[in-house]
């Protein structure tokens, strides 16, 4: 397998974590009634949600902080993930040297002639996302676990 297939399914499988945090936390300030309700809702919606519920729970202010900042992190790869989540990405090579790299459809932007341009996606992106989300992830768990 590819390695940048590898990197795909770490940023899948990492945000699908995260996915999962959010539910938890949401469960954690909100209640699981709330939490359930938000799950159609998208993701950075749900974040949103949780900042806020942040911000007015009882937790100590450098939790609060922490928190805050996590999460706004992990909103700010949503855009990332959504980009490979979302569109068709397609092998292709640079006509400079040959070079295999990543290239995605921007769906978003396709015109009635189906010329859209191609944004190249760096594997070292993909990987990089996936690799900091994960950790992003150990990080919300552990302030969650020391919850009462």
């Amino acid at each position: 397998m590819p390695i940048w297939a590898q990197c795909i399914g770490g940023l899948v499988i990492n945000f699908g974590s995260s996915e999962l945090l959010a539910f938890h936390w949401m469960e954690k300030l909100n209640g699981r009634v709330a939490a359930l309700k938000s799950l159609n809702a998208p993701f950075a919606v749900r974040i949103k949600k949780i900042q806020a519920a942040i911000s007015t729970s009882s937790l100590p202010k450098p939790d609060k902080t922490k928190l805050l900042n996590l999460w706004r992190e992990v909103a700010g790869f949503i855009g990332t993930r959504n980009r490979v989540a979302h569109n068709p990405i397609l092998q292709t090579q640079r006509v400079i040297n040959g070079e295999l790299i990543l290239s995605i459809i921007d769906k978003s932007r396709l015109t009635l002639d189906l010329a859209t341009p191609m944004k190249e996606l760096s594997q070292l992106e993909i990987h990089d996302t996936a690799i900091r989300v994960a950790q992003l992830n150990m990080e919300l768990g552990s302030i969650l676990n020391a919850q009462p």
